[in-house]
């Protein structure tokens, strides 16, 4: 199957499972928030790999996955409704770490940039204009 064909299987099936994750699931362990991340399918069409990112503690997130686990016959069924190939793919799903991983750098960041705008600040102080009142070195000869 050309590459076009399955990117546009695993289009499909992330679609399939983000609804069903918004309408149709209501396990009160399913109520973080979360986003799939990625659809990777195998080759052969016979293994779908679905990255899901849930934000929360790693506790909610081991929950949360607990409960796509006890989910996962009703999202299977529905992919296989909804995907028009001979065989529909075995759905294995797996935590992403990486947009909390990018919320992290980028509390990073923003910390070191402070700490830097916060150096530069006491850097200007310390090396303040002499005082207006005070002797200039240079005279000026106003004479023409």
């Amino acid at each position: 199957m050309a590459n076009i064909g399955l990117k546009r299987l695993e289009s499909q099936i992330r679609l399939v499972i983000s609804e069903a994750m918004q309408k149709k699931l209501n396990d009160p362990r399913l109520e973080r928030m979360a986003s799939i991340v990625r659809v990777e399918l195998s080759r052969d069409l016979s293994f779908a790999d679905v990255s899901i990112s849930v934000m929360g503690t790693e506790a909610q997130q081991r929950a949360y996955m607990k409960g796509l686990g006890h989910a996962h016959g009703l999202l299977q069924k529905l992919v296989a409704k909804n995907l028009r190939t001979r065989t529909c793919p075995t759905l294995r799903f797996h935590l992403d770490q990486s947009i909390k991983k990018g919320f992290e750098m980028l509390r990073l960041l923003d910390k070191t940039e402070a700490e830097r705008v916060q150096r530069e600040g006491e850097q200007v102080e310390s090396t303040k204009p002499q005082d207006e009142n005070e002797p200039n070195d240079i005279e000026m000869d106003n004479e023409s």
